[in-house]
């Protein structure tokens, strides 16, 4: 989720007016329309259609739009999921983004052409939307409660559309994912027809754990408890858990919490996600890993001085080609997102950044290295789609016109030692690489089988 530009100030003005946070919402989660949008063929919306399409990162808890119906504006709901044929959405928890200001003096910044980084004592935008939003006053106040609203109200949403279901067997519903046993169920309700799309809650940025706040091993225990199975120790800012790689301090990396907070989320089950973490917390992060690490929304660096690219593109937001190599080197996956910051506008650019992930994957020297110990090493097994939907972004389609970047990835050309992505590349990158993660990491009892969950994908 990138900075919501004037976000403070729009509210200041706004004062708790009826529709100022509706008007917040659709000004930040825009959809623009892309100049090369490629036409979606009969053939493209087949293959589509048949794919099992997981989406690692929406922030639409953040909002106020009831998750059930269509809304006119922000980027995803459950009619729009079903639209774009989603069968997995990652809804992250956000509870603070304080402003991007200009550095101070001290500030360790990675791109030598920044001069604003993000400190903690910023004005918190994500504070002044529960106020414009009149959401309960703990909100108000507390990183804990506001997360824990957001938990609370996704699975509102998730009963609703239950009691819906049962009451007409065609309503589309949500479903929590909370072990192998979801996911197997999931998977085996939709090759059944059922219009099911399953939800898996994440934190993206656990701020108030660690240093003077919760205990680690309190506070991870909680959100497990809770159902969160993806946590992200940091977000635009520094914490107590560690860097963060929009904060002002980007040449620092996890602290002691940060990894203690690793090793007990993934203990239990979790998955860890790095999106924004500094430089040395990937390379921190990625070491001595029992399991997969994702990047759940990302875009690569080298394209920062792409021309397509270079005016929008966040360079510490952004992953080096050992950073992407870390990740794999993990089991993970590198999520690519389709925002200006991550990708640059327009659907060649977006295409151009899934090639970049590729080919820093397919590196002749990285290949080999990973071939000695894994014979079945493809590079197309560590990327994956990573929206940040809902993120106060403006992205070319929302979650009902995934169709779009579908049929991008089959057309526009790609650069060379790059193969083009046909269809069997997608069905790994759409969502059968996120399966097997999920598989692999989120608990599982004995009656489970996680190594073919995904096998039919």
């Amino acid at each position: 989720m990138r900075a919501m530009r004037r976000f403070g100030p729009l509210v200041v003005a706004c004062g708790l007016l009826a529709g100022c946070a509706d008007w917040i919402d659709e000004d930040m989660n825009a959809v623009y329309e892309p100049a090369d949008a490629p036409a979606v063929t009969e053939e493209t919306r087949e293959l589509h259609s048949s794919l099992f399409v997981a989406d690692l990162h929406a922030d639409t808890m953040l909002w106020d739009r009831d998750l059930l119906e269509r809304a006119d504006f922000g980027h995803v709901d459950l009619p729009r999921l079903v639209e774009g044929n989603v069968a997995l959405q990652v809804f992250a928890v956000v509870t603070k983004t304080p402003k991007k200001e200009e550095a101070p003096a001290d500030a360790e910044l990675v791109n030598p052409k920044a001069s604003k980084c993000i400190a903690p004592d910023n004005l918190n935008e994500v504070g002044w939307l529960q106020v414009a939003q009149m959401r309960p006053l703990d909100t108000w106040f507390s990183l804990h409660d506001r997360a824990f609203y957001q938990i609370d109200r996704l699975k509102g949403f998730i009963d609703r559309s239950q009691k819906r279901h049962e009451a007409n067997a065609k309503a589309p519903y949500l479903m929590l994912v909370r072990d192998v046993g979801d996911l197997q169920e999931l998977i085996a309700k939709r090759q059944n027809g059922e219009p099911v799309v399953g939800a898996l809650l994440a934190v993206e940025g656990a701020h108030w754990i660690g240093g003077d706040g919760m205990p680690v091993e309190k506070g991870v225990r909680e959100l497990f408890d809770a159902g969160v199975r993806m946590v992200a120790p940091t977000h635009r800012f520094n914490n107590a858990l560690g860097a963060s790689s929009e904060g002002c301090d980007q040449r620092a990396g996890l602290t002691d919490d940060g990894r203690t907070f690793l090793e007990a989320a993934e203990g239990r089950g979790m998955v860890i996600d790095l999106a924004h973490a500094t430089d040395r917390g990937i390379s921190q992060g990625t070491a001595d890993r029992s399991g997969p690490v994702v990047v759940s929304h990302t875009g690569v660096r080298s394209r920062c001085d792409q021309a397509q690219h270079a005016g929008d593109c966040v360079y510490e937001r952004n992953l080096r080609r050992d950073e992407i190599q870390d990740v794999a080197r993990t089991g993970g996956v590198v999520a690519i997102g389709y925002w200006p910051q991550a990708a640059g506008r327009g659907m060649e650019s977006v295409a151009a950044t899934f090639h970049a992930a590729y080919k820093a994957l397919s590196a002749p020297d990285f290949v080999d290295e990973m071939r000695r110990q894994e014979p079945d090493y493809d590079p197309l097994d560590h990327i994956a789609l990573g929206s940040d939907f809902d993120g106060a972004v403006k992205t070319p389609f929302d979650v009902a016109g995934l169709q779009t970047l579908t049929a991008a990835l089959r057309q526009f050309p790609t650069p060379e030692g790059v193969p083009a992505f046909d269809d069997e590349a997608l069905r790994r990158i759409y969502g059968r690489n996120v399966c097997k993660i999920l598989a692999a990491q989120l608990p599982a009892d004995g009656s489970d089988t996680p190594e073919n969950t995904c096998s039919n994908l």
